[in-house]
């Protein structure tokens, strides 16, 4: 019996390196870095989307898979938290994406989208509501903060149904002041209140389960259906109703295996205007253009057109 422990013991010892080196790799299962693949995807407007693996990098211990996308970005509010970012790191727990810098952008850019237009609103609104006078001057003056951002937490190694963790935190802060110049009661412009809103983003991902999808490069069976789903809070330093509540999004990704992500889905509403979209200010003072963009989210779609594993003989030419 003893002459069998060593045995035992080694067999053990395989079964436990072996659930170990799985978990870990289911991450390369979902989301593989492979020296020599390209995807190219297509969005809802025919625009394509190359990605390929590039070079990696040693940070602080850690090794980060490279990755470039091309075309490169022209508008910072283009950027794609789940294609666009250089770099990812496969961890103990999770698959990484280092969305930093270039989502801080996008978030700035869409709250910088939005800012402007209800300046136009609010401006517009203000004037109608004061005497006529050719020499008032109305004009809104506000800053957009978005704190630093930490990767992005894309796969959890266990994709059991029903799975669920946090995958993303955004903390974004709009302080904003009229001016009013050619009205005796405004001219001190330090009487008129600063309004500051603070937002709170929680990105959470959820495993739906798995199923058969087809895209423009083929149909792929046993795909990981994950939707990642916002929960935000904003916070004014003037009371807000109930009802005013800020935008959400929802994305749903479909991750085929040993060939990455195969599609995405997102529906994103407007952070601070959704606030607005069943005021006054909305309703009267905005264009049928500008009220449907309020009020309808922003529906994208990415599908994978087609994705190539490069020979040895073609990536020595390279």
């Amino acid at each position: 019996m003893y002459n069998r422990l060593p045995i035992v013991i080694a067999v053990l010892l395989v079964l436990f390196t072996t659930n170990g080196m799985s978990s870990k790799e289911k991450g390369h299962l979902y989301f593989p870095s492979s020296s020599k693949m390209i995807w190219v995807y297509e969005d809802q407007d025919g625009n394509e989307l190359t990605r390929q693996v590039a070079e990696s990098k040693l940070d602080d211990g850690k090794m980060y898979a490279g990755f470039k996308a091309e075309p490169v970005l022209k508008e910072s509010r283009d950027f794609t938290r789940f294609l666009h970012p250089a770099y990812c790191h496969f961890g103990e727990d999770f698959v990484y994406l280092l969305v930093g810098e270039g989502l801080r952008k996008a978030i700035k850019a869409r709250l910088t989208d939005e800012m402007e237009l209800f300046s136009k609103l609010s401006v517009n609104s203000l004037k109608k509501n004061l005497p006529p006078d050719n020499n008032i001057k109305v004009d809104l003056d506000y800053k957009i903060k978005v704190d630093p951002i930490e990767p992005l937490k894309l796969l959890h190694k266990q994709i059991d149904v029903d799975n669920e963790w946090k995958a993303l935190e955004i903390n974004a802060k709009i302080v904003m002041k009229f001016n009013i110049e050619g009205i005796e009661i405004f001219k001190d412009a330090e009487d008129l209140p600063t309004t500051i809103l603070d937002f709170a983003i929680v990105e959470k991902a959820k495993v739906v389960g798995t199923e058969s999808i087809e895209t423009p490069a083929g149909t792929f069976h046993e795909c990981l259906k994950i939707v990642y789903k916002t929960d935000t809070k904003m916070t004014e330093t003037r009371p807000i109703a109930s009802a005013d509540l800020p935008g959400e999004s929802v994305t749903t990704i479909w991750f085929a295996p040993h060939v990455g992500i195969i599609k995405i889905h997102s529906e994103t509403e407007k952070m601070f205007l959704h606030a607005l979209r069943e005021r006054e200010l909305v309703k009267k003072h905005a264009s049928d253009e500008e009220v449907t963009a309020i009020t309808k989210p922003t529906v994208k779609t990415l599908q994978l057109k087609k994705y190539k594993i490069i020979t040895d003989k073609e990536q020595n030419k390279q």
